[in-house]
């Protein structure tokens, strides 16, 4: 630790701290964590002395060895498997940002939606996506009187309280498919328990009223829904359902139906 601490710049070295106390973790991206008042600051890896880079991007470890797991090898664990155990990392908002998006979570546990919260954190930041929150939306509660049992005990009753916690996140400057990816991604993977809301913003030029008009909507609302919500479902037959009922109601096989009845 205090080679570490003799290795730091002059700047880091006239902060009052304790060895032990003041460095939270030293990360392979070069971002440092210190106890203080002031926010946390993140360093760039090109602001750091050589010995540290020389720890923190080791040539010897490559790929292969770092993704291998071998107990009491001392190897370091891999950059994707080490960030789980710091805070999720975020695209920056612009100051003008576009509301392009919402998802709202609720459920019943706060630890469910806290963890569930934190994997759609991660996901934001591999889509590029500049996000705001999550806010934390306020509890709902709900008291639910039921019988206590059948038969001699009908006549009396019980009361539960259930309370409904949500959580919600702010989607900004994102392409509406990649939003709708994330919506995507957000119902595939959702615990039990846990109910998802997502709202989708599309800006349109003026004028659109006049040309809403002029659409003449199938009354299939399956072709209406295909192409805008294709990734909220997990069902994958949809395509071959629908070619199956292309191929029925095509003349030559309606022949055919026709001489076997």
């Amino acid at each position: 630790m205090t080679s570490l601490l003799r290795a730091l710049s002059p700047s880091l070295r006239n902060i009052s701290i304790t060895p032990y106390k003041s460095i939270l973790g030293l990360s392979r991206q070069g971002q440092i964590r210190l106890n203080s008042n002031k926010p946390v600051r993140e360093v760039e890896a090109t602001e750091l002395p050589q010995s540290i880079k020389a720890n923190l991007y080791s040539s010897k470890y490559t790929h292969s060895n770092t993704t291998e797991r071998v107990p009491d090898s001392g190897h370091p664990l891999p950059i994707n498997v080490e960030a789980n155990y710091y805070a999720p990392l975020r695209v920056e908002v612009p100051t003008h940002a576009d509301h392009v998006g919402t998802l709202t979570l609720r459920g019943h546990e706060s630890e469910t939606l806290d963890f569930y919260m934190d994997f759609l954190l991660r996901a934001c930041y591999y889509l590029k996506m500049p996000i705001i929150g999550p806010r934390f939306l306020k509890k709902k509660r709900e008291l639910w009187t039921v019988t206590r049992a059948h038969f001699v005990h009908s006549k009396s009753k019980q009361n539960f309280e259930r309370i409904t916690l949500g959580r919600q996140l702010k989607i900004m400057n994102t392409n509406p498919e990649v939003v709708q990816l994330f919506f995507g991604l957000a119902r595939r993977y959702a615990p039990a328990g846990v109910s998802i809301r997502a709202d989708l913003f599309d800006f349109e030029h003026l004028g659109v009223g006049k040309r809403m008009t002029d659409i003449k909507l199938s009354t299939d609302r399956t072709d209406v829904q295909e192409p805008k919500y294709e990734h909220f479902g997990t069902d994958k037959n949809a395509d071959v359902a629908q070619r199956v009922r292309e191929l029925l109601e095509d003349p030559v096989f309606k022949k055919h139906l026709k001489k076997e009845e």
